[in-house]
């Protein structure tokens, strides 16, 4: 047997000769991509409803709106014996950071110096570093504020910080009182009266439970930084616990010379009706209220319920301001990284049987605000995945698979896999989203724990996310007992075959590829839909997907469906691959869509041609030349694909070609395929 010989035909295979070997996964259809792309798939002819990528000119960041004079927003009020009941000056500092604590926006208060970008990872964080202090004195006063949200002239004196950078985490360009589009901090009031300390924070959160993080110091001690392995108090699902030090991350959020705060309050707001959350705890240990309760955002009102919250806090958010600071410039020209919308102007696809892949590129733009792609494709035909998209998938992406359960695709497409992706902070950061999808739901145990893993991989561009490639070290032990498991390789392969209740000490990275050049600023509009413009997208969402990984039988032809969603995965937009009936809007909740009463198919094919492998046509591989005998010739023409590293040899499935396929083959052939299906 040639082992050595295999790995050196490997590299052979995969580096030269092949046709597709001269695609490149980076978003871009050159020239030479072109002849194994062939035509497009689909061109889209509906204008879209979830903005346009434009080419925008005469923004200034230096302009920074009139960010003092906003008078709506978050309003708190704290009674003294909260915080410690302190005597003296009371030090207060706040930002805004994403739903998951974990990337700080440039909206901090006080202000960072003119002209910085988004602050990131909060572990790398270290506020000594930057210019000025990131925090505030409170002044007294002699009356309280109405704590409704919006500023009581007169009360609170004047203001402690105002924003000197424009947002970049969107502009709120929602007039209305409880949902906003955007979040920025435009100015800082606060004072003690009447045993409360009293604090007004002008501007705006997102509806989309993104996060306002604030700090207290009120007296002596407290913490200067945030340091891996110290026990800090657990509100808001970890959220201290994701600003401390953690291994490469970073050593922890590190406050500024000076500023020991004691005590954290958190909270977003989102839902329907809008509500917002609020907690306060102290940092290390010691009593404190923890979750405080809710109020409806908008409503006028500060008052809290449903937590605990003994001494009264009161917390008011009003939405309803759309001046302060606006977003961000985006860059004057199409962007590899930024789109302020998204589109789907056209699919291309390749079928590379000969290496084992499957290439996608669709054209079009992904905004940069974690709007999401969802794609799906049926790789067995009509025989196994999911028509009707249920609620039992794996939990992935915030639960975000199953945000789309009662979906319906055309009549004859299931759905055997999906990916996701999504991309965000000015185009900086870029994730993925993989799941194998089954007829009756994720594969599970006899508790009802899932075998099925749901995968995710991604990160800052610039860490080396470009492209993604599912690379990651995470596999959960499939230990039957555990709620949901991840991993951060492609999840069918990561761990052993799932009934096993093992795990792969050594998951295989590369099965999927995926990456976004968003830089088109053509393509259809938000008003007009021209298919040749569409046509002549080069740029957009390319991935290389392993067949083995996606499960395609060989023989099927492999159909992809997919659309531009909400950041929840909770609204589609009128963006679909294949296309929609001109004149249609966003589709809106998963739940109402059935593609199959849609005019025209809502997938596209990509044909299989003849089996790709001789002994696919009839799944026997021990008769590998399908000549209906089991003799010599099988030998020679498997050792032949074997020696090679074709893919036809991969008998066994598991996605490379090793001395497994050997040793299965035989216990195939020595048997006259006795046993083995299709034999």
């Amino acid at each position: 047997m040639k082992m050595r010989s295999v790995s050196a035909a490997c590299v052979l295979a995969a580096c030269a000769g092949s046709v597709f070997g001269q695609i490149t996964v980076d978003g871009q259809l050159t020239a030479p991509e072109a002849s194994s792309y062939g035509a497009l798939k689909f061109v889209q002819t509906v204008p879209t409803g979830f903005g346009d990528n434009i080419a925008v000119t005469g923004c200034n960041n230096s302009n920074v709106g009139s960010p003092a004079a906003v008078t709506t927003g978050v309003e708190i009020s704290i009674p003294l014996a909260d915080i410690g009941s302190p005597t003296g000056a009371i030090r207060i500092m706040a930002f805004i950071n994403d739903g998951g604590h974990g990337f700080v926006s440039n909206q901090v208060l006080p202000s960072l110096p003119a002209g910085f970008g988004n602050l990131g990872e909060p572990r790398a964080l270290d506020f000594t570093t930057i210019t000025g202090n990131q925090f505030a004195t409170a002044g007294t006063g002699a009356s309280s504020p109405v704590i409704d949200g919006t500023l009581d002239s007169g009360v609170y004196g004047s203001a402690l910080a105002v924003q000197g950078n424009r947002t970049g985490f969107d502009d709120d360009t929602d007039t209305a009182i409880d949902t906003a589009t955007g979040s920025e901090l435009d100015v800082l009031y606060a004072t003690v009266a009447n045993g409360a300390l009293n604090i007004f924070i002008g501007g705006n959160m997102k509806s989309d439970f993104t996060k306002l993080e604030l700090f207290i110091d009120s007296s002596e001690g407290g913490v200067s930084q945030l340091i891996e392995g110290a026990t800090y108090a657990d509100v808001d699902f970890g959220g201290l616990q994701r600003l401390q030090g953690f291994a490469a991350d970073g050593p922890g959020l590190k406050f500024d010379a000076g500023f020991t705060p004691e005590y954290y309050m958190t909270f977003g707001c989102g839902g329907a009706p809008v509500t917002h959350y609020p907690n306060l705890t102290v940092i290390e240990g010691g009593a404190s209220p923890g979750y405080l309760g809710n109020a409806t955002t908008g409503s006028g009102s500060g008052v809290l319920s449903g937590g605990n919250n003994p001494n009264g806090v009161q917390v008011a958010l009003n939405n309803a301001n759309v001046d302060g600071v606006p977003a961000i410039c985006p860059p004057s020209q199409g962007n590899r990284d930024l789109a302020t919308g998204s589109e789907i102007d056209g699919l291309y696809a390749a079928l590379d049987t000969a290496n084992g892949y499957l290439y996608v590129l669709m054209t079009g733009n992904l905004q940069s605000n974690y709007n999401k792609l969802d794609f799906f494709f049926d790789v067995n035909g009509a025989t196994e995945g999911a028509n009707v998209m249920l609620n039992t998938n794996p939990d992935i992406d915030f639960n975000g698979l199953n945000a789309m359960s009662g979906l319906t695709f055309d009549a004859g497409f299931t759905a055997d896999y999906w990916i996701a992706l999504g991309n965000g902070n000015q185009g900086t950061q870029m994730f993925a989203n993989a799941s194998v999808l089954r007829a009756n739901g994720a594969a599970r145990n006899f508790v009802g724990n899932p075998l099925d893993y749901g995968a995710y991989n991604g990160g800052t561009k610039s860490a080396g996310n470009d492209p993604i490639n599912f690379d990651g070290v995470r596999a959960d032990v499939q230990d039957g007992f555990t709620a949901n498991i991840f991993c951060e390789t492609a999840p069918r392969t990561c761990g052993l075959p799932y009934l096993s209740g093992g795990v792969s000490p050594n998951p295989t990275p590369d099965l999927i590829q995926i990456t976004l050049d968003n830089r088109n600023t053509a393509g259809v509009t938000s008003t007009v839909a021209s298919s040749s413009a569409a046509a002549a997208v080069t740029t957009g969402i390319e991935m290389r997907l392993s067949l083995s990984e996606l499960g395609w039988d060989g023989t099927s032809d492999i159909k992809i469906a997919g659309f531009v969603n909400a950041g929840g995965h909770n609204f589609l937009s009128n963006q679909v691959i294949g296309g929609l009936p001109v004149g249609t809007t966003n589709l809106g909740s998963p739940a109402s869509v059935n593609f199959a009463n849609i005019d025209g198919d809502q997938f596209v094919t990509v044909s299989a041609g003849s089996p790709a492998c001789s002994w696919q046509s009839d799944n026997c591989f021990a008769d590998y030349t399908n000549d209906g005998g089991i003799d010599g010739d099988d030998v020679i023409g498997f050792f032949a694909d074997w020696d090679s590293a074709n893919v036809c040899a991969d008998v066994d499935g598991s996605g490379g070609v090793d001395g497994d396929d050997v040793i299965s083959f035989f216990s195939a052939w020595d048997t006259a395929g006795s046993g083995f299906p299709g034999c």
